[in-house]
């Protein structure tokens, strides 16, 4: 669940060291994100068409006049959540503030284990059948999605027989910097990162996949 903010949270954290100077930290960096590879999912979502196929199978009940969200941006931000790892709804409160999310949304142990563990299938606490199972749902896409990127895009690297969450920590959790101009949007991913190669190697992998349509 996610921790409820409040007026008065510190705006600056200092840590004193001996003979050297404080650390101070702060949480004014600007636009960062802490979900840079999900870059990747949605390409892959975008060339396969696996959430928009999905949507098509909702009835949307709402009113068109009072209407924020189409049926399947609400549902492509729930399946995203969940692939890197946020299970919780009220997470979703908070995702919508990550410019990652805005971007992607347009604006061995046996498979069946592995999706319980790592995309939270086995969370069904809701208090009715249809909700259980519209979890299930989402978490089977959400598993779907993963393998796709397993099997298309990471084939011949050290990740091509690794865990979901494996993926999802090496993969995808990347830090980065983003920046938006009228020219451009720029997601400036840590210099450091030891998997540069695997994410160029996806990325080659993609452009190969034939556009939808």
């Amino acid at each position: 669940m996610t921790p409820i903010r409040t007026d008065s949270t510190p705006k600056q954290f200092t840590f004193k060291q001996e003979k050297l100077p404080p650390v101070v930290v702060n949480f004014q960096g600007g636009k960062v994100t802490s979900d840079a590879g999900l870059s990747l999912i949605a390409e892959i979502d975008r060339k396969l068409q696996i959430t928009s196929r999905l949507a098509l199978g909702f009835q949307d009940y709402r009113k068109p006049n009072k209407t924020l969200h189409p049926i399947e941006s609400l549902l492509t931000q729930r399946i995203y959540g969940l692939i890197m790892g946020y299970e919780d709804l009220n997470d979703h409160e908070e995702l919508r503030h990550d410019p990652m999310f805005a971007l992607a949304l347009g604006k061995s142990i046996s498979q069946e284990k592995e999706q319980q563990l790592e995309l939270f299938s086995d969370r069904t606490s809701t208090h009715t059948f249809a909700g259980n199972q519209l979890r299930l749902w989402f978490s089977s896409i959400a598993y779907v999605l993963m393998n796709a990127l397993r099997n298309k895009c990471l084939v011949k690297t050290e990740l091509q027989n690794a865990q979901v969450g494996t993926i999802r920590t090496k993969l995808l959790k990347l830090g980065a910097l983003i920046t938006i101009t009228t020219r451009r949007v720029l997601i400036a991913i840590n210099s450091s990162c030891p998997y540069q190669h695997i994410y160029a190697t996806a990325y080659r992998c993609l452009q190969l996949l034939p556009n939808p349509g």
